[in-house]
């Protein structure tokens, strides 16, 4: 596992990571490549684009806590900047990705 160089684990920040595969993955209808953004912002999805969240992680439900292990998935808007600061008081990064939830969850946006 490769870790991002500039890592914060007290910030969160740059919280990715590559996997290396010894064998190929082969890939099928439920297995497919996700690419990652080039340093181009234009790559980076920007307020209001669609993007879709799917991971393990908690939602606001109690009942969610004890079906973790249930693959979930949600669409949901790329919030702007200003609104993430009004309701994170630690959203303070550019190169954040705001949606309203960031709990065990990979990004995905539709191009």
């Amino acid at each position: 596992m490769k870790k991002h160089e500039e890592y914060d684990p007290v910030l969160i920040k740059n919280d990715i990571a590559l996997i290396e595969m010894n064998v190929p993955i082969k890939l099928n209808e439920y297995k497919q490549v996700a690419c990652l953004p080039t340093k181009n912002s234009s790559d980076y999805p920007r307020s209001n684009d669609k993007v879709l969240l799917i991971g393990w992680g908690k939602t606001n439900t109690i009942m969610d806590y004890f079906k973790f292990l249930r693959l979930k998935t949600a669409y949901l808007n790329v919030l702007s900047s200003n609104h993430c600061q009004s309701l994170f008081e630690d959203f303070a990064d550019e190169k954040q990705i705001c949606v309203g939830n960031d709990s065990f969850f990979f990004l995905l946006l539709y191009m």
